[in-house]
């Protein structure tokens, strides 16, 4: 069994931020995206065959939200919590993309740097581009080669609630434009990439209310149980 990765270990913020609980949800479901394509060969593609890195970080979208608009967000997220943690009637709480990225972009930190990928909606999964330095993971296995280079590429995920707890799960992988072949997936296809994602307590415990999270009109929904009378 391996051990639980806490998703303060990657994202990790000075003090607590505004909204954690969702942007640390959306945040460790592309970690166990990154994690789960890495493992495919026991991260050994990506520090002895070089050609799924790059010298050069990849391109991500710009995100547009004014600072005003982004208050609002917080705000409608933190109502929906506050609401759910009071065992309130809550209506489904909607989202998009941009909405998202704004989170995202705004309060999870990797180091010292900005969080190194964007999410956006298609059809019925939650796609990611993302651009990840590879300096520390060179430093962990003491690998020369790696250090400078950046892991690019993207992929999209199913994620669902399943008695209480967060599960992602792999459509597809392409890194440094190579696409994964589907042979090699099928080894954490149906595996919950959360499962050694460890999530923070606020976020553990809001997401123990969600009765389920659907993707509707390019918006994620997420349905919470019916509070009892």
């Amino acid at each position: 069994m391996s051990e639980k990765v806490p998703f303060e270990r990657v994202a990790n913020p000075e003090k607590p931020k505004k909204s954690c609980w969702f942007y640390g949800c959306i945040g460790a479901a592309v970690i166990a995206l990154i994690a789960g394509g890495m493992a495919l060969y026991g991260g050994w593609w990506v520090y002895q065959k070089l050609q799924f890195t790059s010298d050069k970080p990849a391109a991500l979208p710009a995100v547009e939200v004014s600072d005003q608009e982004l208050e609002a967000i917080e705000s409608r997220v933190d109502t929906f919590a506050s609401s759910l943690a009071q065992n309130e009637p809550v209506e489904d709480f909607r989202i998009d993309s941009e909405e998202i990225n704004a989170l995202i972009l705004k309060h999870a930190k990797f180091g010292d740097e900005d969080a190194p990928f964007r999410v956006s909606i298609e059809n019925d999964a939650i796609r990611t581009r993302f651009s990840l330095p590879l300096d520390k993971l060179a430093e962990e296995l003491n690998n020369e080669e790696l250090k400078g280079r950046f892991l690019n590429g993207a992929g999209s995920l199913r994620v669902g609630i399943n008695n209480g707890k967060m599960e992602v799960f792999l459509n597809d992988l392409e890194v440094n434009g190579i696409t994964i072949p589907a042979t090699f997936l099928q080894v954490i296809e149906n595996r919950n990439l959360m499962e050694d994602i460890q999530l923070p307590p606020q976020a553990r415990e809001t997401i123990q209310k969600f009765d389920r999270i659907a993707i509707e009109n390019g918006r994620i929904v997420i349905v919470p149980k019916k509070t009892q009378e």
